[in-house]
């Protein structure tokens, strides 16, 4: 067996030298499952400043319109003389913490919570008829994202709120708790403290992180929610935050005693009251349970195709970010309505939130698909629909781009360009019951693509894996010539082609970030944004209007997964954070592409093994220290955390260390073992390379380098599409 040869790289790659313009940057979607309570809540902290809409009474507007007020009297007069002796219970546990005694805790309150708002969801006022709540509070620990776990999601954060809100029936009743997220409608967030209220600054891990962290993991596990809804108490205080993808609104803060007439208006509407659509169902997507059947969902149609489509099992990859694009991706088919079936080939659904001021990826899409017709040796997701969701169904036409002609994305079927629908767009202010105008932000979109594949971490044998990465490299390669930049290389977006043809073995796809032609631009990187804080009084709707770009979000163009990024774009993140307002000049390339892709194959590999020490209590010792490896390398939140272990090439030492160098050996193919170590040595290379741009390298000469005769000099070099692509297909060599 030959060895694998060290090709050396070549920086003369075609095609780079541009720079483009771009506006705003981009939450991660990378996969934050390993990381630490508290490392998550300060990443929660800093992306919420700037969303936070404080003392908002837009939050009572969309929960308390259909509670009757002779209900709420009858009802809080019951409340003082039935529950006397929980609200006494739960009064007396605050008293005696903020008295400093330490043999009180948060679960001893949780019985006179539930009680309470029980009583008041059961709560049957004399005049009314036969009541029954829809929801109720309960306590459950450790929720998981679902009954039947997929490899993208295996390690979705089992973690709970203090009391969760179900739904009753569908096979879920009071006494019958399942622990998924799935059937969870809304959560409570409890501190004894009083003082540890949400508008409290300076604390990153408070109630309000928590309750974000609650809130992303909803958003991501609950099929088509589009907000989350959480009620915090602390102390005898409460308020109610909504999350969303524009930020989160905090109610004003009340008494639970004092103003006990508007905590039962809000447990009233919690628990019987509002609609699936009113606590953050999407009206486009309904919920279809068939005795003895899984349940599915039926989705209105997509843009210009007049086709519903129906859900096969649960997403294949839902993000776990909570103000980014929150992409879900699902296998769907057709929907036949009068049949009640799916019918024809299995697609790929994805949705996800998009700025107003970008290109749509359904235009994107469209147009790499274009290009990918015309160029044999392209392999991507192929387009067939898509466009930005009406509460209606449908979508208004296509955007074009500026490398398009008008008509071009009809001319291929003969058909005309649709009228726009007169709908309601589904957009952030649309959901906080805004006024909607033109240019809202962020809008909901969707796409859907023939393409389906499986992730690349279930190749079969190192040769999959060769020409997988070797289709994806030269599909790069010539998208590159051809002036796209896909600028988002994650594992998500590379997939293995199921029953594929030579050459197709893998496929690109989720080309929403992509640069697409010859835009030139010199990109300045600075924070923006002030902290939001609602006044004290009610506005009126008409007046109130979501500003899209309000935050602290990066107004640039770097763009990609945290954990997937190329060194350079996260030295500019850095900067930032370190030197915030400070301007940074860069440019994003393929070569920052390259260096994704070779985080990806990190990734796989490592995924892979972590795969085969789960699978057998043999591995138990392995499959820790694989996980171990897998939190630094992949599981690291904060952009300095990311950096530090890409500059010590984390992500491929692991294989130096046993027992994993055993391991690796037993259930790696020898070649593949030397094709990391090839890649390593490049990466160190190019790693030592860029730490010598520093200001000491940049010193007179004046001192003379006593060493400098033995070491060896470093050449200028850039990774090449021809050095990786000759080093995977040696992996297919006898």
């Amino acid at each position: 067996m030959p060895p694998i040869k060290d090709e050396p790289l070549t920086s003369n790659e075609p095609g780079t030298d541009r720079l483009f313009k771009f506006h705003e940057g981009d939450e991660s979607d990378g996969e934050n499952y390993a990381a630490d309570h508290a490392s998550t809540f300060e990443m929660l902290y800093d992306e919420m400043e700037g969303r936070i809409e404080e003392n908002s009474f837009s939050v009572w507007d969309q929960l308390l319109d259909d509670v009757n007020n002779d209900f709420v009297t009858a009802c809080c007069d019951e409340v003082r003389i039935k529950c006397a002796h929980h609200i006494a219970g739960l009064t007396d546990i605050v008293r005696r913490r903020l008295e400093g005694e330490t043999n009180v805790n948060e679960s001893q309150a949780y019985p006179f919570l539930v009680a309470i708002f029980d009583f008041i969801g059961n709560f049957g006022a004399p005049s009314s008829g036969a009541h029954h709540p829809i929801r109720r509070f309960v306590r459950i620990s450790r929720l998981k994202y679902n009954e039947t776990t997929n490899s993208y999601m295996s390690a979705f954060p089992m973690v709970s709120p203090d009391l969760s809100l179900w739904r009753i029936g569908n096979g879920v009743d009071a006494e019958r708790k399942p622990s998924t997220w799935r059937f969870n409608d809304g959560f409570v967030d409890y501190k004894l403290d009083p003082n540890d209220r949400p508008t409290k600054r300076g604390v990153k891990a408070n109630i309000l992180s928590q309750s974000a962290n609650y809130a992303r993991l909803h958003m991501s596990a609950r099929p088509f929610l589009l907000f989350s809804i959480g009620l915090l108490v602390f102390g005898t205080r409460f308020c109610v935050c909504i999350f969303d993808r524009g930020g989160v609104r905090i109610s004003p803060e009340l008494h639970m005693w004092d103003n006990l007439d508007m905590l039962v208006r809000v447990i009233r509407s919690l628990t019987c009251n509002l609609s699936p659509q009113r606590i953050g169902q999407d009206p486009t997507a309904r919920l279809v349970e068939e005795p003895g059947e899984p349940s599915f969902y039926v989705v209105k149609p997509i843009g210009k195709d007049g086709r519903s489509w129906r859900t096969i099992g649960s997403p294949i990859w839902s993000s776990l970010s909570l103000f980014g694009r929150g992409t879900v991706v699902w296998k769907v088919v057709e929907y036949d309505e009068r049949s009640r079936t799916g019918v024809g080939p299995t697609m790929i659904m994805k949705t996800a939130w998009r700025p107003a001021h970008r290109n749509p990826e359904s235009s994107l899409s469209r147009y790499v698909t274009a290009i990918a017709n015309q160029n044999p040796e392209i392999s991507v997701a192929e387009s067939l629909t898509g466009g930005d969701v009406f509460v209606e169904g449908g979508s208004p036409p296509d955007r074009l781009l500026e490398t398009e002609m008008p008509g071009d994305q009809y001319s291929a079927s003969g058909s005309t360009a649709p009228e726009m629908p007169q709908g309601k767009l589904i957009t952030v202010p649309y959901l906080r019951g805004l006024e909607v105008r033109e240019g809202d932000s962020p809008i909901l979109h969707r796409v859907i693509t023939s393409t389906v594949g499986h992730p690349l971490w279930e190749y079969t044998d190192e040769k999959e894996l060769a020409k997988g990465f070797i289709t994806i490299l030269k599909s790069h390669r010539k998208l590159c010539e051809q002036n796209v930049l896909h600028r988002d290389i994650s594992p998500g977006n590379i997939l293995l082609a199921e029953n594929p043809r030579p050459g197709r073995e893998a496929f690109l796809s989720d080309f929403e970030l992509a640069r697409v032609g010859d835009e030139v631009g010199v990109y300045i990187y600075e924070r923006v944004g002030l902290q939001s804080k609602g006044k004290r009084s009610r506005l009126s709707k008409k007046t109130k209007h979501l500003l899209s770009g309000s935050g602290t979000a990066m107004q640039a163009p770097i763009t990609g997964t945290l954990q997937f990024m190329a060194l350079d774009l996260l030295d500019v993140l850095v900067t930032q954070v370190e030197v915030p307002g400070s301007r940074v000049e860069f440019k994003q390339t393929m070569y920052h592409d390259l260096e994704s892709i070779v985080l990806v194959f990190a990734y796989v590999l490592l995924r892979k093994m972590l795969t085969i020490a789960s699978s057998s209590e043999t591995y138990k010792a392995e499959q820790e220290l694989l996980e171990e490896q897998f939190k630094k390398s992949f599981g690291l939140l904060k952009v300095k955390d990311i950096q530090d272990a890409r500059l010590f090439l984390i992500a491929f030492r692991w294989v130096d260390r046993e027992p994993l160098t055993s391991f690796a050996a037993k259930h790696m193919h020898k070649k593949l073992l030397e094709v990391i170590g090839v890649i390593y040595r490049w990466m160190k290379k190019l790693s030592s390379q860029k730490q010598q741009r520093g200001f000491l390298s940049t010193l007179p000469e004046v001192i003379k380098d006593p060493m400098e005769t033995t070491q060896n000099s470093t050449e200028s070099f850039q990774l090449s599409h021809e050095a990786f692509i000759n080093l995977f297909e040696q992996l297919l060599e006898e």
